[in-house]
């Protein structure tokens, strides 16, 4: 799984060069899904790569301040 997540990382960092490129709006909505899934990994990573438990989650107040940082 910690293979699974360095890969997700890294294709990140690389669609973060293309985020600049997209027209304001999407460039919002990708950037604040970048962090937000960002932040799901973080998650996984927390709960010892177990994923079959229960949801890895980024909580409603962490989306929902994520999402006004990007003035959506």
């Amino acid at each position: 799984m910690s293979f699974e997540i360095e890969r997700a990382r890294r294709l990140y960092r690389e669609a973060e060069a293309g985020v600049p490129l997209l027209p304001p709006a999407s460039a919002r909505c990708v950037g604040t899904a970048l962090q937000l899934y960002s932040a799901i990994l973080r998650r996984i990573e927390e709960r010892d790569f177990d994923v079959f438990t229960g949801r890895a989650r980024v909580p409603l107040l962490t989306k929902a301040a994520t999402a006004l940082r990007a003035g959506l």
